[in-house]
């Protein structure tokens, strides 16, 4: 499956990051990243998202095949995946902090 298109998504700091937006079920090459799982939604010619959960990982390639908050990806219809390549553990974990406090995605919350 091909990359759907862009997305930039903002932290609470105010920081902007350029997402690759990739259909739910792409399979990833062993890259390391920021990911967000989105319900893509048409609007005329555009696109909007919902997003449902964000995340970091050293390697998507194996990422989601059980993923522990999976029930609530298919509870929320997820259909997409916006992905942010980052080599830096450190970088990956305070941008998935940055995004999560500015976007509270649903299936991040202890509760769901």
């Amino acid at each position: 499956m091909s990359k759907l298109g862009t997305i930039d998504i903002a932290g609470k700091d105010g920081h902007v990051y350029s997402f690759k937006v990739y259909e739910w079920g792409t399979k990833f090459n062993q890259v390391p990243g920021v990911y967000m799982v989105s319900r893509r939604s048409a609007n005329g010619r555009t696109y909007s998202h919902e997003f449902i959960y964000v995340g970091e990982t050293e390697d998507m390639s194996g990422r989601f095949s059980h993923h522990h908050r999976q029930k609530c990806f298919d509870a929320k219809r997820k259909n997409a995946i916006c992905f942010h390549r980052c080599a830096n553990a450190d970088e990956r974990l305070a941008i998935e902090r940055n995004i999560r406090l500015k976007q509270d995605p649903p299936c991040n919350r202890e509760a769901t």
